[in-house]
């Protein structure tokens, strides 16, 4: 190594396993299984984030991304996003959409706009908080900065489940009496 130049470290990578579910020319659409830690949690019974998790969907993810492994129907994958690429992300869509509520009713406030207009105000700014979110991590802006990649093919071990799991290998063993 040269003094004076520092090593360059791979960026760490948060992975995840996904199902390949459609195919296209050099892309795969992929579908991970949504994941909580509501089932543990003792509060789980009188808390409002599992029934909101039942509400928002199927429990599925679908992304797309690059294959350039040459994959097929139903293949079993590792697809991963920087960890820096997804604090970034999670930083714009928990912060943002809130301080443009808090900004844009704030300001219809001492504008003299009333209760109303204030919550009006601060509808419309969260929904451009929405809409700027969006932009910046999925629209052209983002430009796929904000998409997870192929990593690998998921390995399976002989007589494992396809999604992680309980698994029970049954076997016959004979022996003479």
């Amino acid at each position: 190594m040269t003094a004076g130049l520092a090593p360059t470290l791979a960026p760490t990578l948060v992975e995840e396993q996904a199902r390949v579910v459609a195919l296209g020319p050099g892309l795969a659409w992929v579908e991970t299984q949504r994941r909580s830690a509501c089932g543990s949690c003792p509060s789980s019974a009188g808390c409002a984030t599992p029934v909101l998790g039942r509400l928002a969907g199927s429990g599925t993810s679908r992304v797309q991304v690059d294959d350039h492994l040459g994959l097929r129907l139903g293949e079993l994958v590792v697809i991963g996003i920087p960890e820096d690429v997804l604090t970034r992300a999670a930083v714009l869509a928990y912060l943002l959409p809130p301080a443009a509520l808090v900004l844009a009713a704030g300001s219809a406030g001492s504008l003299g706009a009333g209760d109303l207009g204030s919550a009006f105000a601060g509808v419309l700014g969260l929904v451009l908080g929405l809409l700027a979110t969006r932009a910046m991590t999925g629209g052209t802006a983002g430009q796929g900065r904000y998409r997870p990649v192929l990593v690998r093919r998921h390995l399976i071990a002989a007589g494992a489940s396809a999604w992680p799991g309980i698994d029970f290998t049954f076997k016959q063993s004979t022996r003479g009496t």
